[in-house]
């Protein structure tokens, strides 16, 4: 997940038009959390906001979400948004 630049991207763009609150939405990651648990779910809302420019628009703080649950050689990172 890189910009054209090369940089890194921090966000994920995630169309949503039928208007899903984000907190009813939960992140399950096939990779390994801090506790070395694979396939665990965590709630995606507090990494979840809504585009101002844009209410059919959810943006995901990757890296927010990666510095919370996985650790440095943990951030490889499969995941599913289920609700």
């Amino acid at each position: 997940m890189r910009e054209p630049n090369g940089s890194r991207q921090s966000v994920i763009r995630f169309e949503n038009p039928d208007g899903l609150d984000p907190d009813s939405l939960y992140i399950r990651s096939s990779s390994s959390d801090y506790d070395g648990l694979h396939y665990t779910t965590h709630a995606a809302g507090p990494f979840m906001s809504d585009d101002d420019s844009d209410d059919n628009v959810l943006i995901f703080d990757i890296t927010a979400y990666l510095e919370t649950h996985h650790s440095v050689e943990r951030r490889a990172l499969s995941f599913a948004v289920t609700w």
